[in-house]
């Protein structure tokens, strides 16, 4: 598979006419409106509170001001405002039953910081020089982890923070699932919302898509 991808072009690709509009935010959230993100992650609690409480049950505390810096300062990335927001309301969940996205973990700040190192050095620094067939790409970071998938934050040079899903398997897959954080994490509130989750109570499991029912938030 010839995996040098025009990401720009993906994006349109994947999302129709109304992207244009939708990277009209930029990768700092400076357009994000003031409490999007609070909003956001109050109608998904709301859910859980009601659906599924083992899953509110998993979600951390925020992370502190001083700890989302740090982690921007090791990793030499600024994080996109709807990110760093997010982070501050809830540091993901505990690496714990249930999974929150689709038998994926909604990774804490920690983990996101040495998933990206390991990612950035044997994924793409094992192929300096011939990027294209490195199966990560530099400047992504992860925030969802499923066995070896990832959902990720295009912030590279020449990125628009777009949500990239990572499908490893033998041959990798990549695709954008969202044109910004904060759209990715209203389409999860809203599917929540649509009964398009579940709550598969069998070990290991977590949020499902219910049968006859499709996820935009992760690619099948």
């Amino acid at each position: 598979m010839d995996r040098r991808v025009n990401r720009r072009a993906l994006l349109f690709g994947a999302l129709g006419a109304g992207a244009a509009l939708l990277l009209g935010r930029t990768t700092g959230g400076s357009e994000i409106a003031e409490g999007e993100i609070e909003r956001t992650w109050s109608r998904i609690e709301a859910w859980m509170r009601a659906e599924a409480p083992e899953a509110l049950a998993v979600l951390r505390p925020g992370a502190s001001a001083a700890r989302i810096r740090g982690a921007q300062e090791r990793l030499g990335v600024r994080f996109p405002e709807s990110l760093t927001r997010s982070l501050a309301r809830h540091d993901g969940q505990e690496w714990a039953w249930p999974s929150l996205v689709e038998f994926g973990i909604l990774m804490p700040l920690d983990e996101i910081v040495v998933r990206h190192a390991e990612n950035e050095r044997h994924g793409v620094d094992a192929f300096v020089g011939n990027e294209d067939e490195a199966w990560w790409r530099r400047g992504w970071l992860p925030f969802v982890s499923r066995d070896g998938d990832y959902l990720a934050l295009a912030l590279g040079p020449g990125d628009a923070g777009e949500v990239w899903a990572f499908q490893h398997d033998q041959d990798p897959v990549f695709s954008v699932v969202a044109p910004d954080y904060a759209t990715w994490l209203a389409a999860w509130a809203d599917e929540l919302q649509a009964g398009v989750f579940g709550l598969d109570r069998a070990p290991g499991a977590g949020l499902i898509p219910r049968e006859g029912t499709t996820s935009r938030i992760w690619p099948a």
